[in-house]
């Protein structure tokens, strides 16, 4: 019966056919075997010839292997970061000569490269 559905899908190229190749044949794909060989085996058992290939296993290998495995896991807390604030920063504040703006002479003609 299960099989039966599976033919039908791979015949209508049903977007899920591979998911559904892979939930019966897990255990199979799953071997340490070449792609050629599980194909076979699969075909063998399903009783038609060259309806499963070999992209098909490696589709199902390298999309659904650790499917079941990864469903419950959860990412585990990253801690949040706490900004320490550094001390040397302010002794270097208070060194600090900072020029008053209202002492500025702005008449000043200051050279540079870029004046004419």
């Amino acid at each position: 019966m299960k099989y039966d559905l599976l033919i039908e899908l791979y015949r209508q190229q049903d977007r899920r056919r591979k998911r559904v190749l892979f939930d019966l044949f897990s255990d199979t794909i799953q071997i340490n075997a070449s792609l050629h060989f599980i194909a076979q085996m699969i075909n063998k058992e399903l009783g038609i010839e060259s309806l499963i290939t070999q992209d098909d296993i490696k589709y199902c290998r390298h999309y659904f292997k650790n499917t079941k495995v990864q469903v419950n896991t959860r990412l585990p807390d990253i801690p949040k970061r706490h900004i320490i604030p550094d001390k040397t920063n302010e002794t270097n504040l208070k060194e600090i000569n900072w020029t008053n703006p209202d002492e500025v002479n702005l008449n000043q003609v200051i050279k540079s490269k870029f004046s004419k």
